[in-house]
Formats: C-alpha cells, sequence, structure tokens
C-alpha cells in the first residue's frame, strides 16, 4: 500500500497569520489536510526546545535548569516555552528576554502556537478573516488523520537547541549560528535533542511528556505516528570519505557544525561511561546522570583503580566527584551557584589563639607557563595529538603536562590545557595532581572499596606501523584482561575505520 504526504515546515502547516495588522487568520492548508487523497499531516520539526545563554543571570537557568542538556528541561518545552507559551517580538526582545505571551481574544490561543499540534488536531478550524472568526468550520476533520514527522534535527553545536532550523555553511547566503551560539561542536546537543523529542513523544519511553501524543477515536492509533519520526540526517555517502576527503565532496567542511548523524551517532555519551566504567569495577553506588558530553573513545591499557580510570575523563570534561547520600556524585564544575554566602561573623575560631580567616598567596612561579594535553586524534586516524595553552605574561618556567588515553576532537580537548594554565604545580602523566588527591580524599571510604576490586581493560591487537589505518583498528579494539576480577571496556565509535 502506498501512503501519500507533504512535509510542511513547521512554521506553516497550522495557519497563515500574516503581519499587515489585518487580523487575518487563515487554515490555508486545511484543503490538503482534509483531502482524500493525503494520508498524514507531514510537518518537518524544528521547533525551539531551549532560550538558553552562557553564564547564570538568564532566565531559565534561574529557574532552576542547570544546563541546557537536561531532558526535563528539553522535553517539557515540547509544549512549553517559545512558540507555546510565549514569544519575541523584536531581535531586542530576544537579546534581553522580554518574553511576550501568546494569548488569544477568543480563547483560542493554540491557533497561534505553532508548537501546539494536540490542540491544533483535536479541534475544528475556523478562519477569521479580518479577525473575525467564521461561522462555518474548514474541512478539517478533528483527530482524522496523523502526523508524520518528516525531518526532525538539530545542528551539532553549542545552543543548537535555541534554535534548530538553522545550518552553518559559508557559501549560503543563509548561513547562521543558532541563537547565542559561539560556534563550538556540540555533537551532545543534537543528541539530547533528538532523544527529547522522539521520547517525549513515546508513551513507552521513560522521557514521555504526559498526554502529549493522544489516540484518536477516529482511526484509533496515535496522534503522532511514531513509525513515521524520520531524523535528519543520515548521509548515504560512505564515512569517513564524506566528510573528510573535501576534493570529493564539496560541502565536508559543514559536517562539523551541521545535523548530519553520520560518524557522530556511536560515540558514547559522558555519563554512560562513567557509570559503564564503575559497573565494570563492581561499584554500585553513583550517580553521573549530571554529565554531559560524548567519548569519541577511551582506552584503559592496564590494571589501575577507578579513581585513576576516571582521572582522564575528569581533565578532559572537567567534572569532580564528591560524596553525597551514601553515593559517589559525579558533577561539572561551575554549573551549581555558591552554596553560601559567608561574611566574618559566621566564622569561629579553630583556637583561641588562630585568625578567623587566612590567605595563602602563592609565588606566581609556581603557576605553569604552559599546558600541554596529549590525546588521540578522532579525525587523525588515531594519531597523537596536542593540545597546549600558554600565558601570556609571567615569569614562570613550568611546564604541565597529561597523556590522556581518550579519543578526542580537537575541539574537546582544547580546554584542558586552558584550564591547566591555571593551576599551580606540575601534573604528571598518570598521576593525580595534589588539588585532585585531596577531593579523592574526601570520599576515601568509598573509593578504598573501589580500589579492592579494581581491573582493567587492555588495548587489543599488535602494534603495526604500515598505515595509519592499523593505528585506527588498534585504538577502536578492545580485548578482555586476563585478570580474573571483571573488565572495564568502553565502547567507542566506528571513526574512520
Amino acid at each position: 500500500m502506498t501512503l501519500a504526504g507533504y512535509a510542511a515546515d513547521w512554521s506553516e502547516y497550522f495557519g497563515h497569520q500574516p503581519a499587515d495588522a489585518s487580523g487575518d487568520v487563515y487554515f490555508h492548508l486545511d484543503p490538503l489536510w482534509s483531502s482524500s487523497s493525503i494520508d498524514a499531516i507531514g510537518i518537518d520539526v524544528y521547533w525551539p526546545l531551549a532560550d538558553w545563554r552562557d553564564g547564570r543571570e538568564h532566565l531559565d537557568y534561574q529557574e532552576g535548569v542547570r544546563a541546557i542538556y537536561e531532558l526535563p528541561y528539553l522535553t517539557g518545552n515540547l509544549r512549553g516555552g517559545e512558540g507555546f507559551d510565549w514569544y519575541y517580538a523584536s531581535a531586542e526582545d530576544r537579546a534581553g528576554q522580554e518574553r511576550t505571551p501568546i494569548t488569544d481574544g477568543a480563547g483560542k490561543a493554540w491557533v497561534f502556537r505553532y508548537k501546539d499540534i494536540k490542540s491544533w488536531w483535536l479541534n475544528a478550524h475556523y478562519d477569521r478573516p479580518g479577525g473575525i472568526e467564521s461561522g462555518t468550520p474548514t474541512a478539517w476533520v478533528p483527530q482524522s488523520k496523523p502526523f508524520w514527522l518528516m525531518e526532525v534535527g538539530c545542528p551539532a553545536v553549542d545552543k543548537g537547541a535555541n534554535q534548530p532550523n538553522v545550518f552553518v555553511d559559508p557559501k549560503s547566503s543563509e548561513t547562521a549560528l543558532p541563537y547565542f551560539s559561539k560556534g563550538t561542536r556540540d555533537d551532545f546537543m543534537q543528541r539530547r535533542f533528538l532523544r527529547a523529542v522522539i521520547e517525549g513523544l513515546d508513551p513507552d519511553a521513560d522521557g514521555y511528556l504526559a498526554a502529549a501524543n493522544p489516540v484518536s477515536e477516529v482511526y484509533g492509533g496515535r496522534m503522532v505516528d511514531l513509525d513515521h519520526v524520520h531524523v535528519y540526517t543520515w548521509d548515504a555517502r560512505p564515512y569517513p570519505a564524506f566528510p573528510f576527503d573535501t576534493d570529493v565532496w564539496g560541502d565536508g567542511d559543514n559536517w562539523r557544525l551541521g545535523h548530519w548523524l553520520t560518524g557522530r551517532f556511536a560515540n558514547v555519551p559522558l555519563a554512560e561511561t562513567v557509570a559503564r566504567l564503575l559497573d565494570d569495577y563492581g561499584f554500585a553506588a553513583h550517580d553521573a546522570g549530571a554529565l554531559n558530553g560524548t567519548v569519541p573513545g577511551y582506552v584503559v591499557d592496564r590494571v589501575m583503580a577507578a579513581r585513576d580510570a576516571l582521572e582522564p575523563l575528569e581533565l578532559a570534561f572537567f567534572f569532580d566527584a564528591v560524596e553525597s547520600g551514601g553515593e559517589i556524585v559525579f558533577r561539572h564544575r561551575g554549573v551549581e551557584p555558591a552554596a553560601a554566602d559567608l561574611v566574618m561573623g559566621d566564622l569561629v575560631e579553630t583556637r583561641a589563639d588562630s585568625a578567623l580567616l587566612a590567605l595563602t598567596r602563592g609565588q606566581e612561579t609556581e603557576l605553569p607557563a604552559s599546558a600541554k594535553v596529549r590525546f588521540i586524534s578522532a579525525s587523525g586516524d588515531y594519531a597523537q595529538a596536542v593540545a597546549e595553552a600558554r600565558r601570556i605574561t609571567g615569569a614562570s618556567g613550568r611546564v604541565s603536562q597529561a597523556d590522556l588515553p581518550l579519543v578526542l576532537e580537537g575541539q574537546q580537548a582544547e580546554p584542558s590545557p586552558r584550564r591547566g594554565c591555571s593551576k599551580p604545580g606540575r601534573r604528571a602523566s598518570g598521576q593525580p595532581s595534589r588539588c585532585r588527591r585531596a577531593c579523592w580524599r574526601s570520599s576515601r571510604r568509598m573509593w578504598c572499596a573501589l580500589r579492592t576490586t579494581a581491573t582493567s581493560a587492555c588495548c587489543a591487537s599488535s602494534r603495526s606501523a604500515s598505515t595509519g589505518r592499523a593505528r585506527s583498528r588498534r585504538a577502536a579494539s578492545i580485548r578482555r584482561s586476563t585478570a580474573p576480577a571483571p573488565v572495564s571496556s568502553v565502547p567507542h565509535g566506528p571513526a574512520r575505520r
């Protein structure tokens, strides 16, 4: 059986309201949607699911959301936020977050909500020429046909959920970054957006948004047909020839920040990587759910304690482990606001002759002049690469270095050396820094349990110097250790095989 449909843009499927002060409202596509020749209402869904800014002063952070990646935040905005509850009347309003509520004098605000597919689907439609509602409905029969999501996508760029319909292409006049984006590659943003849309509409998923996808009383199926949710885009061109062979493919450079899933969707989320490591070490009392980011690959190449296995991930992704409620909880630094504001009157003496507060000023020469991080390049046949940061001023000659057994994109590795330039002391390869030891010491009881069950996974395959492809196969493969305890093996994506 052949089914027919039409893929309307998310901004046009629901009606036409010209911005000419006429007050006109027309359900201009209803003749198409009601036609017996059309089996479904097809829309391309690029709804904004976030209104995120850097820093802590913007509205969504102040309302309690701590990261743009939080699934309840993104999923909730399927039926909330911009395009449902409010809109920005101008670019100036957007910059200042002056939100205008979406209202309707006739009691039908859904007419102007492009996200409110549920109300659009459940109700009869009445045109409003000159702003006056017609007494006769259009030909649309409520609940008569399902929605097909013909395209669902988000660019792999920071804050992509703010404006997922835009794309970066220097050769196009329409090239643009999402609102307030810095242009940093962010595969995790893309993954979370897609998960929020798909799970939010799936009644069988844990992340289902209550009542978001009702059952039709006409045809007995769901409003959104989950068998027709089409993710944009999986390219038929073979990876990694596309995007890296730019002599053949002229749009290869656009892949890095684009909507493509090809070559990146097999990367493992950081939270799942940390949880898998601890599970393999036999430690269940942990919570890594607040960690963001993706790990293209990770090698544990010898027997070591769990905390040593996690240290490279901590350095690369800037998170800490704390003991809370009987668990080891992993949190990114700098996300939460200050826990308390203290004044001198809040402090107590530890001894009668001790000061309430002591400040210790370190020597400038204790800070490193440069920091280097070596890692495995995800886009360079798994060859070793180096990211380096230097302090512009200062007399220190110290160099901070770290070897990360991580497969990373170059842009993923860049923040690590910048942070290293602000820390005193030299960080040796494979050894915790002084401040890190203190951090782990606070949770020593729990980590002692980890150390007694520590094992590792080993990087498999003999070393071959013949081609870069051999290095790729070696870094991508994991074999089990001969140690009798459980083995930790963290899979990573199929990049450049």
